[in-house]
């Protein structure tokens, strides 16, 4: 009995807190397209509109890092900002050069974007003399796959194949590896995680609605999805939860 008692008096190691801090997910920062595809219009958002966010989004504190910089202070390598935020852009499409990147260099902040490699050069997306310039300027160029195919139904020497190459891609055109990565539609499992642990990926964000983040697992972080229907009005809850 005494054994037992001593044993339910021991502490509970608390788990570390979570670090806050929204990653904002856009695809396309341009007008809709004229298409009765919902989905297509749902993610473009007008740069206009991208700009308000923006605005609101200093007018409120909050200071733009990339997910490099925010992995570094969830490990205590770098202090993070008081109200830390990060603009991510997945598929690599054009608007991010030709929309995105402005607004947000015009105002001193940065992004990453994520890229699909076997879509580069090719219609509607960046080139890589674009990809190139816009890690220059200083946002980050994250990898988004080569053929955005469902990583967590492909088997291990075919998501292999997929991490390893759009890496080696990347690494090429910009000279740095990158260390960032965005599951395509969000998917992923065990082999996966594993996989980019290996070939040196700090951070893997997903499409599940979050804005804490957790050391332990930087494999499965979440995001703050914008939309075309998303207004000004509705930013202040979506950024500001904490959960």
């Amino acid at each position: 009995m005494g054994a037992i008692a001593s044993w339910n008096m021991l502490p509970v190691l608390a788990q570390p807190a979570p670090t806050y801090c929204p990653i904002m997910m856009y695809h396309h920062i341009s007008p809709p397209p004229e298409t009765t595809n919902q989905h297509l219009i749902d993610n473009a958002v007008p740069p206009e509109a991208f700009a308000q966010h923006l605005d609101y989004v200093q007018q409120a504190g909050f200071t733009s890092i990339t997910m490099r910089n925010l992995w570094a202070g969830m490990m205590g390598a770098t202090a993070l900002p008081e109200k830390p935020i990060v603009f991510t852009f997945d598929d690599g499409y054009w608007s991010a050069y030709a929309h995105a990147a402005p607004l947000l260099l015009q105002r001193g902040m940065t992004g990453t974007v994520y890229i699909i490699t076997g879509m580069a050069d090719q219609p509607s997306y960046l080139t890589w003399g674009q990809i190139r310039e816009l890690h220059a300027s200083g946002i980050e160029i994250g990898n988004h796959s080569v053929i955005h195919g469902d990583m967590s139904r492909q088997p291990k020497n075919q998501q292999r194949s997929e991490i390893e190459q759009s890496t080696l891609s990347i690494e090429a055109a910009i000279g740095v590896r990158p260390t960032a990565f965005a599951y395509p539609f969000g998917r992923q499992n065990a082999i996966t995680r594993n996989l980019l642990k290996d070939y040196g990926y700090t951070t893997a964000v997903t499409t599940m609605d979050s804005t804490l983040h957790y050391a332990s697992n930087p494999y499965y972080m979440g995001r703050v999805r914008v939309r075309n229907s998303t207004t000004l009005e509705a930013l202040p809850w979506l950024m500001n939860r904490r959960d």
